[in-house]
């Protein structure tokens, strides 16, 4: 493999992390707000309030508290300003399953072309003469745009020039980093469990009594409605959960193929190295 050829791998690489790191973006947004609306409907402080069967006395008090009950209200929609989209997290289990899971898709398509595209340019690198120059560049090019790709096992802080290997793993973060390719999964979870908590465990603060909404005479229709909504989330949350799964081997594939190439290219050249 010759220079120019490997900066245009590198190019290549570059865009395409970009392109995941973009997506990756999209889907914790999208999770973290409805997991939080889903918190502010269901387990927040001011959900109490709206609970209340007598408000205050004073008419300042009373004022607050409607206010608060207004604000509370409003914190259970979400709004994409960029797509005229605003909806409340009670239809989270229709709307916001189908977006986490488009968005899962196209992370599934982004990571599987940027490991596909490490592993045959690193492939080409091994399997034709290359110099160690460019093979340097190639793994050190790649390597220093992966965010989120551990190549080494070394997670404590190079504090001086002369650096000495350590095998310091920080496993709790690792661990939560890779559970975040599970994330649409989780929060499609956490609606079907907000859902089922509102029907048989929860008052509600919409029905007059605040009732709990099986207690409610709820016609054919509505349970028809409820199952179809439950059952669409349960699909989407199997299918993100399967594409997180494919996602995270990807990820994991990448780190697998970059260290293989350390190995056989890198580190007979550089043998006190390590990939940062």
């Amino acid at each position: 493999m010759n220079q120019t050829l490997a900066e245009f791998f590198v190019e290549t690489i570059r865009l395409s992390g970009r392109r995941c790191r973009w997506i990756v973006s999209a889907v914790t947004i999208c999770s973290v707000a409805l997991l939080t609306a889903c918190y502010n409907l269901y387990f927040s402080w001011l959900r109490a309030i709206a609970l209340m069967d007598n408000w205050g006395t004073p008419i300042v008090v009373a004022k607050a508290q409607e206010q608060l009950v207004g604000l509370w209200v409003d914190s259970g929609f979400i709004s994409i300003p960029l797509l005229g989209i605003k909806f409340h997290v009670v239809d989270g289990t229709i709307i916001g399953s189908i977006g986490l899971t488009v968005l899962s898709v196209w992370l599934y398509y982004a990571m599987r072309r940027d490991n596909h595209l490490i592993g045959r340019a690193l492939t080409l690198a091994v399997d034709n003469p290359t110099e160690p120059v460019t093979a340097k560049y190639l793994f050190y090019g790649i390597s220093s745009l992966q965010v989120f790709a551990l190549i080494s096992n070394n997670d404590d802080p190079i504090s001086a020039v002369v650096h000495t290997k350590t095998d310091a793993r920080s496993s709790l973060v690792r661990v939560a980093f890779g559970s975040m390719y599970y994330l649409p999964a989780i929060t499609i979870l956490v609606l079907i469990i907000c859902d089922v908590l509102s029907l048989f465990a929860l008052r509600s603060a919409f029905r007059d009594g605040h009732s709990m909404l099986s207690a409610i005479d709820l016609t054919p229709a509505n349970w028809r409605k409820i199952a179809l909504m439950e059952a669409v989330a349960i699909i989407t949350a199997t299918s993100c959960l399967w594409l997180g799964r494919q996602i995270h081997r990807f990820q994991s594939s990448t780190i697998l193929v970059l260290r293989s190439f350390y190995d056989q290219k890198i580190e007979p050249i550089l043998p006190d190295n390590e990939p940062a």
